[in-house]
Formats: C-alpha cells, structure tokens, sequence
C-alpha cells in the first residue's frame, strides 16, 4: 500500500524526485493581444512621460502622476511591462496601454473607459476619476507627445 502510495506521489509530481524536473519547466506562455488591431490603439492620457518609476500623464490638460489604473497599481503594471517587454516597456505602456492590461489579464470594460487615480503634481492631491474616456484621438497626442520629445 506504501509502495502504491509512492508510486502515485513520484507519476503526479508530487514527490521529491521529481522537484528539479518541475524547476526546468517552461513557464506558460502568454497569449497576447494583437499589437497592430487599431481598436485597442486608445488612451485615457495625452501624454506620457516618465520620472524614475514615476508615470506622469497628462490629463484633462493637466499634468498628473497616476498611482491606480482600474484599482491596479501603476507599479505593479510597470513591473509587468519591465518582465513581458524589455527595452520597449515605455512604449508599450504609453502607447498600447490596452493590449498591456489585456496581456496582464486585467482587459479593460467594452465602453473604452477607465478608473484612474491621479497625484497633482503642485498640490500632492490624489484625485480618483472614474469612467476616463479612453479614445484613439488622446493616443495620437500620446504619439505626438513623443515624437516631438526625441532628440
């Protein structure tokens, strides 16, 4: 019965014999979201520029540091684009913030609006907006923003 149990425990993994074997496996690969279907190329933000680990969007006209997209961290979606994208993880949260949160499993509501927590720069204020209108017009400018901001 012993030699059973054993038996059972080292076929389903469950054993210590086969600890190094679970070790080398190859994590699940991630099925992503079409970079090139423009109708996740929206935004809620005008422009996007960084600060260290500080994400300052423009928001409404106005410059803001957000902390919260939808309850998420920015932090935590920020880390998530430093592992999925590389070099490229600024860009792919300024400009294809839709297909990120998709990839991340948090895929944004069919009415194209988001929750944002926002930090006035000048007053330290947090500010939490809801329903953003997240439009392919504010990802232009986002593109815009950026293109005058190379040197």
């Amino acid at each position: 019965m012993v030699a059973a149990a054993i038996g059972i425990a080292m076929i389903c993994g469950c054993g210590n014999g086969h600890k190094q074997s679970q070790k080398s496996r190859q994590p699940q690969t991630i099925v992503r979201t079409e970079w090139n279907d423009t109708s996740k190329h929206l935004s809620p933000f005008t422009k996007v520029r960084y600060e260290g680990e500080k994400v300052m969007v423009t928001y409404n006209g106005a410059e803001y540091e957000l902390t919260a997209l939808n309850g998420l961290p920015v932090s935590e979606i920020l880390k998530y684009c430093h592992e999925q994208y590389g070099e490229r993880w600024q860009k792919r949260f300024a400009e294809d913030l839709v297909p990120v949160m998709n990839d991340m499993g948090h895929p944004l509501n069919p009415d194209h609006t988001v929750s944002l927590t926002l930090v006035n720069v000048a007053s330290g204020q947090s500010t939490d907006i809801a329903g953003a209108a997240m439009t392919g017009e504010n990802r232009s400018a986002v593109l815009e923003a950026e293109r005058q901001a190379e040197p």
